[in-house]
């Protein structure tokens, strides 16, 4: 493992900044395009999880879950039907509990991937804050910067996404289905 990415029992933190960049700016673009994808698996997967709560056919799961514009309102929304459905199924509930907590902290890696900006340094590119998120990049030489991620980084990440997806899968599968309007 290297120096480079999170602890392992906590992934979703931020990674420590790596002092080489990738030499082709083209491999953070790929990279950054890869994660956002598998992200993208994580919140159509969460969305078939809400339609199976709460006993709606997926189309209208979907218009329902997609309609919140931000990943903790999509996760309040998941774990509120679960809540309703499950009060009496802690074990079930539980599940649904972690994989949304574990979502939430995720998502500010997602987030940053999203707005994030790519850039060429001195020692290689990276993906950073862009210079008008003071909050995350506090100077325009990027000493203070809040991330800096190169393919490799960012590559760790998006299989994160992908192990989340199929936990989130698996999690799908255990939730029984129930005749719509029940």
């Amino acid at each position: 493992m290297s120096k480079y990415l999170p602890n392992p029992n906590e992934p979703w933190n931020v990674a420590p900044k790596d002092p080489n960049g990738d030499p082709d700016i083209d491999d953070t673009y790929r990279a950054v395009g890869y994660a956002l994808t598998r992200w993208a698996e994580v919140e159509n997967i969460l969305s078939l999880l809400f339609s199976q709560i709460v006993g709606t056919n997926r189309l209208i799961g979907h218009r329902i879950y997609g309609s919140i514009i931000q990943s903790s309102g999509r996760g309040d929304l998941l774990v509120a039907a679960a809540q309703g459905r499950f009060f009496n199924n802690q074990a079930l509930l539980d599940e649904i509990l972690t994989l949304t907590s574990i979502v939430g902290k995720f998502a500010a890696r997602r987030n940053e991937f999203a707005h994030g900006a790519t850039h060429n340094y001195v020692n290689g590119a990276y993906l950073a804050p862009p210079y008008s998120d003071t909050r995350k990049k506090r100077d325009l030489i990027g000493i203070e910067e809040k991330y800096r991620y190169n393919s490799t980084q960012i590559l760790y990440y998006a299989e994160e996404f992908k192990k989340l997806a199929n936990e989130a899968f698996a999690l799908l599968q255990k939730v029984p289905s129930q005749p719509h309007g029940q």
